[in-house]
This record gives structure tokens, C-alpha cells and sequence, in this order.
């Protein structure tokens, strides 16, 4: 009768996790913690029951980075005056700089695969910094639409190396390899190390929130909001600046698609 172990000890967890909800007053979580066991379809939610609830006054730390006057300078990235983003937020812009590191250190390889198989035809290389995009951009591209599809910056990478003069033929299966080769440097970054870099600067970033004089207050002590408002509207005027060409150039091409689909010749 050995067998029925395992089975009866999951179904001790997951009543053990029940009753444990409903005394917290969580039928939500009594309701599916019950539906999985009597379907059996799949696991039971995470258990809190083993959780031991901690005692005391909690407290939460903040880490407070502070910027001012001119950005600090990002060699081997491109003029901030280039980007939107940096020109909206020059110093956040220098900060990802220095989390990244110098771009023409991160060797991309660009693998040909046979459209059958998948065996590597060919392959190339294609350093970071030949995307010319700023360190804030970078930050921002990481992220794909899903799990299963490719973010902004291996679609970028392709798209470069694919357009070169000795880049791969139309229509070609490509992919990005995020391994390191043996013959590189120490100094060298392969793709997939630098997108774990990259991963945590996003993070950071991301997971951030801009300072306000209310937050170097104490509770008891009123103070209004001092955002400099004209500071902020001139930034944003130079990023729209900067973003109209791209946008322009970007309607033109979709209206040339809608044209072609619709068999509108010009």
C-alpha cells in the first residue's frame, strides 16, 4: 500500500492549504486550492500554509540616486542628441551608459540555418554598437511581446546584418546565438551575457520612480510638490524634436504598404 503516500500527502497539503485560507477570511484562494484537487488537472496553488508569517514592524529601504547639472558623457554610445529617449532623460540615459558598458565589446553571431534541417549554413558578427542606438534604448528593447517572440533588439540585429553589403542572401533563416565562442577575449561580451546585464539594469530602471520633495519629508510635515514643470516641458520638446523624423518617415512607409496591398499605384 506504499502507493497511496504520495497521494495522501498531497491531499493533506492541499487541505491543510484550505482550511489555512478560509480562516483568513481568503475564499478565492480556498475555492481553486479545493477545484485542484477535485479535478486533479493540475498542481494546487503555491502553498502559504509553510509560510511562517513574520513578526515585528516591517520597513521598507529606498535607495535615493541623486543627478544634477550636465549628464555625464557616454563614450562608445551615440550623441544623445540622436535618441529620444536621451533626450528626454539625459541623465538616466548616462546612468544605463555606465550599467552597460562600452557597446563594441558585445560581439552579436548571426547564424544562417538551413530552412529544413536547421543545421548552421553560416554565420557573422555584428558588434552592438552598429545598432546606434543610446544606452536608454537598449534598456527599453529588451522585452519581447512574449516568451516566444524575439525582442526589439535581436529584431534589430537582424535586420542590420541582414542589409549589409556582405550580409546574408534574402529571405535567409536566421537567428542570434547568445553563446560565448572560445576564441574571444576576456574584455569580449558575448550576446547572451550582455542581455543578463541588461535584463537587470531594466530592472532597476524600470522599477523605479522619480523623487519628489515629499519624499524627503517627514510624515508630519506638509510640503507641496516643486516639479519644475518648464524644465520638464523643454526636455520633452527636444525628445518631439528628435522622434518627428522618424515618424514621419514611418507613416510614409506604412501609407506605400496600405497602397500596395490595395493595388494604389502612385
Amino acid at each position: 500500500m506504499s502507493w497511496l503516500t504520495p497521494l495522501t500527502l498531497s491531499a493533506m497539503r492541499s487541505f491543510a492549504e484550505s482550511v489555512y485560507q478560509v480562516v483568513r477570511g481568503n475564499t478565492a484562494r480556498t475555492a481553486s486550492t479545493l477545484d485542484a484537487i477535485a479535478r486533479g488537472e493540475a498542481p494546487p496553488p503555491e502553498l502559504e500554509v509553510v509560510q511562517t508569517p513574520r513578526s515585528g514592524v516591517a520597513l521598507t529601504h529606498r535607495l535615493v540616486m541623486l543627478f544634477s547639472g550636465n549628464p555625464a558623457a557616454t563614450p562608445g554610445w551615440i550623441d544623445p542628441a540622436q535618441s529620444a529617449r536621451a533626450s528626454a532623460e539625459p541623465h538616466l540615459n548616462a546612468l544605463a551608459a555606465r550599467l552597460l558598458g562600452n557597446p563594441a565589446s558585445v560581439r552579436c553571431v548571426i547564424e544562417q540555418l538551413d530552412a529544413k534541417t536547421a543545421v548552421v549554413l553560416a554565420s557573422k558578427e555584428l558588434k552592438l554598437s552598429e545598432l546606434q542606438l543610446a544606452p536608454i534604448d537598449f534598456i527599453y528593447a529588451i522585452e519581447g511581446g512574449s516568451p516566444s517572440e524575439r525582442s526589439e533588439i535581436e529584431e534589430r540585429i537582424l535586420y542590420t546584418v541582414a542589409r549589409k553589403p556582405d550580409g546574408f542572401p534574402a529571405g535567409a533563416v536566421l537567428r542570434v546565438n547568445p553563446s560565448r565562442q572560445a576564441n574571444w577575449g576576456l574584455s569580449d561580451l558575448s550576446y547572451g551575457e550582455f542581455t543578463e546585464v541588461l535584463r537587470a539594469a531594466h530592472r532597476l530602471i524600470t522599477a523605479s520612480r522619480g523623487l519628489d520633495a515629499v519624499d524627503l519629508n517627514l510624515p508630519e510635515r506638509a510640503q507641496a510638490n516643486a516639479v519644475d514643470l518648464s524644465e520638464i516641458q523643454t526636455r520633452a520638446d527636444r525628445a518631439e524634436t528628435v522622434a518627428a523624423p522618424g515618424a514621419r518617415e514611418f507613416a510614409i512607409a506604412a501609407q506605400h504598404a496600405h497602397n500596395r496591398e490595395s493595388g494604389i499605384t502612385p
